[in-house]
């Protein structure tokens, strides 16, 4: 990301463009950049008509890993958590944890899930078709390390090291 020529408008335009218009140079009459990397959510940020798939506007695909092993899937996720134990707390985390519960998510669009009978049969526009087939071939999947921290460190204190991080970097490489 801070070679040359490998960031459209270079490392400065990593920590000064806003995520959710970082992917309209994709979609210029003349397009400045070819891939983009960013999380499922970002369907929502797409323009109205978008096709997704291989003959689409855009696709989907996994990062290959940095070894020959199969590439690991980066994944974030929501949790459901008790914090008292009785009958009707643990039937509901029990009822969650399966596929009944995540139907009317799925059958609503944006909603992918552990469960594969579920995650492949939900009727889509095909970009939850395609992100949950991608799921369910995976063999290696990983939690996004923000996902896996504390709010006050993933959008905090890890957040702020890493765009210090861009920034130092980026004013070296001008001096």
């Amino acid at each position: 990301m801070l070679q040359p020529g490998q960031t459209l408008g270079g490392s400065r335009a990593i920590i000064n463009s806003p995520w959710e218009t970082s992917n309209d140079p994709m979609f210029a009459d003349d397009p400045e950049c070819l891939m983009h990397r960013q999380g499922s959510l970002y369907e929502d940020y797409l323009p109205d008509g978008t096709t997704i798939g291989p003959n689409g506007d855009v696709d989907v695909f996994v990062m290959p890993g940095h070894d020959r092993g199969d590439p690991p899937l980066l994944v974030s996720g929501q949790f459901a958590a008790a914090f008292t134990s009785s009958p009707a707390v643990d039937a509901l985390l029990a009822y969650l944890a399966t596929a009944e519960s995540g139907e009317p998510w799925a059958e609503r669009g944006d909603h992918l899930s552990p469960h594969l009978d579920l995650a492949l049969e939900v009727p889509d526009d095909g970009f939850d078709v395609r992100l949950a087939t991608i799921l369910s071939e995976a063999t290696v999947v990983r939690f996004d390390a923000a996902d896996t921290m504390p709010p006050e460190v993933g959008l905090g204190t890890f957040w702020d090291g890493v765009v210090e991080f861009v920034a130092t970097r980026n004013l070296e490489r001008q001096s």
